[in-house]
């Protein structure tokens, strides 16, 4: 039909809108094929295509096959060797099918200039003849980035006297020259001492390599060196005396070193891990913007992070520290060093110790001291120990250091420490973080409300939440539900609730009717034996003397204190004497009282409650 079409639209006298007259040729359809396009156009499709799809391409046509001889990226792991649907069989089957399959396509191919040059899979030395063959193509193909990653799984074994032994002669000078990424995993490395280096290299990662010779005399042989990692090596010592001048990302994890020793004056950017503390020493002058530090000794790093890592790291913009503390150590020696340029800070920190002692941990409140321009702060903590739920705050500590700019704190890992709390306390008195760190602290207590405590701990909590939290909270209306429900529930719990309540009341703006109703029902002859009678006595004066006056206060006292039903006339008398004592103005009422209760006497002697309790308390007021 659209053949058809365009044959009349090129017949005589067709015309086409606006007037103007057009023929149109059919075309065939082998003129439309794709091969057909210039071999520039036709290599860059290539080069998107992975090596899979390349090698079905080669099936098409000659022009086709001879393009994907030059196929500029070669990619051999195990998921671009078999097929998806593979089951992984035995481990000396999948070993001969992946060198197989490697060999097949390298007959194919012819040596180029390769962009990408990959063999990432388990073998071990006794391949070495077929390893060989690839490395020797890729140095005749001049590949500019090579990797060769034969690091085994994790349920191989990892005995390292049966690893590649990697050639480095191969690499001729033309070869060396072109390098400008390597990735070495799971060989032997051996570095001659004429060793010529490669002069085009910018990224070296050597990742579980066994090395042998002088590493600090082949890095100076990479001029161009910029991206330098070493991770899971074999390594004594990694010392340089000569400059590193263009290096600008250093990472070493777990090469169980004892000295760091580079000189790097343009370092950016340094990541280090090890199990062990070791002087870090990266040359002057200093420029690193960023660093990942992570210790994993199980002692206490504190003076090591704050005194040498301060000095080597003075100059970073953002930190990121890994160590341990305990929380039984007491003092330490102040760093004459700033991070004067520190701004971001996350610190993930491993506390041992007791529980109970604080100085350990309020240690790292020396940072706000040590950085005056942070502006973030991240504390991830992680307790070895028992949580104690029985805290008061000290009087000792650190001195005010208020701080202007931090404005994000982040503290995750609480567990009941006191040095946790101390710290948490400190940061809020010091820094304009108050709202985000409130906010932090509310949604904390009140999960923490939520839950079914013991009746010791749910005490604890009524004594200090009037003190401690909530001028720490960012609305501290929140907690009515859980006094109110606390004042309800009658005796101890009601007494220790009350100042809590008080506060919500008259500096937050709780309305509760019945709130004197039940404080006055409180004052029963049981309150004197209570353990924490005096402070409710003295919050008793304080709530009466702060609402609506003593004069409307025996309207609302809901409970007769002269209760008959008291079988231990000493208590009803030393309540009824507290009340008027503190409550001098009522004494024109107590004499009526006097009055109607004596005449009460002589008409119903058996209903009259003790003069001794009057007499009493009447001598004690007149005197």
């Amino acid at each position: 039909m659209v053949k058809k079409n365009a044959i009349r639209a090129s017949g005589k006298g067709s015309k086409i809108a606006g007037g103007m007259r057009s023929t149109f040729k059919a075309t065939k359809s082998k003129d439309l094929q794709l091969h057909h396009l210039p071999s520039d156009i036709l290599c860059g499709i290539m080069s998107r295509l992975t090596l899979k799809e390349a090698m079905r391409m080669s099936i098409l046509s000659r022009k086709w096959r001879r393009l994907c001889k030059c196929y500029p990226k070669l990619v051999f792991t195990r998921a671009t060797m078999r097929n998806n649907n593979a089951i992984v069989g035995h481990r000396k089957p999948m070993q001969l099918r992946f060198i197989r399959g490697v060999n097949n396509v390298m007959r194919q191919l012819r040596p180029t200039n390769l962009d990408k040059f990959v063999i990432k899979f388990a073998l071990r030395k006794r391949h070495t003849l077929h390893i060989n063959r690839w490395v020797k193509f890729s140095a005749a193909s001049r590949a500019k980035h090579f990797v060769l990653d034969l690091c085994p799984g994790q349920k191989v074994s990892k005995d390292t006297d049966d690893t590649y032994s990697f050639p480095l002669d191969i690499f001729n000078a033309d070869g060396c020259s072109c390098v400008k990424h390597l990735r070495l995993g799971f060989v032997l490395l051996t570095l001659p001492s004429n060793c010529c280096g490669f002069k085009n290299l910018k990224k070296l990662s050597l990742h579980r390599v066994r090395i042998t010779g002088e590493l600090q005399g082949f890095l100076p042989e990479c001029p161009v060196l910029e991206w330098l990692s070493i991770t899971y090596c074999r390594l004594v010592g990694l010392t340089i005396s000569q400059q590193l001048g263009r290096l600008l990302f250093l990472c070493v994890k777990y090469c169980i070193l004892q000295k760091l020793n580079i000189q790097a004056p343009n370092l950016v950017k340094l990541e280090y891990s090890g199990d062990d503390i070791i002087p870090i020493v990266l040359g002057e002058p200093l420029k690193i913007l960023e660093a990942k530090i992570q210790l994993c000794s199980s002692l206490d790093c504190f003076d090591y992070v704050f005194s040498e890592l301060v000095k080597a790291l003075s100059h970073a913009q953002s930190l990121s520290i890994t160590f341990s503390i305990e929380t039984e150590v007491q003092g330490f020696v102040k760093n004459p060093s700033r991070l004067i340029y520190l701004r971001h800070v996350v610190l993930k920190i491993g506390i041992s110790g007791w529980s109970e002692t604080s100085a350990g941990i309020l240690r790292l409140a020396y940072l706000l001291e040590l950085a005056p321009v942070l502006e973030e702060l991240v504390l991830h903590m992680c307790c070895f120990g028992l949580a104690s739920y029985v805290w008061e705050p000290s009087e000792g500590g650190f001195q005010l250091c208020p701080h202007s700019h931090l404005k994000t704190v982040c503290m995750t890992g609480f567990h009941g420490f006191h040095g946790q709390l101390e710290l948490a306390l400190y940061i809020l008195r010091n820094a304009h973080i108050k709202k985000k760190l409130k906010l932090k602290f509310t949604k904390a207590w009140l999960s923490f409300l939520k839950l079914p405590l013991p009746l010791d701990e749910y005490k604890e909590v009524l004594a200090l939440i009037h003190q401690n939290v909530i001028p720490s909270m960012s609305n501290p209306s929140i907690l009515c539900d859980f006094l109110t429900r606390s004042y309800d529930i009658g005796g101890v719990i009601s007494v220790m609730a009350l100042r809590g309540l008080f506060i919500l009341m008259t500096q937050h703006g709780l309305e509760y009717p019945k709130f004197y109703e039940k404080l006055y029902a409180l004052l029963t002859p049981a309150v004197f034996m209570a353990k924490h009678r005096s402070v409710f006595l003295q919050e008793v004066d304080e709530n009466d003397s702060n609402a609506r006056g003593e004069a409307s206060q025996p309207k609302k006292i809901g409970a007769d204190p002269f209760n008959n039903d008291e079988a231990d006339p000493a208590k009803s008398g030393a309540m009824c004497e507290y009340l008027i004592i503190s409550n001098i103005c009522c004494l024109i009422l107590f004499s009526s009282v006097l009055s109607l209760a004596i005449l009460s006497d002589k008409q119903s002697p058996e209903k009259s409650f003790s003069k001794y309790d009057f007499f009493k308390i009447t001598s004690l007021i007149v005197g």
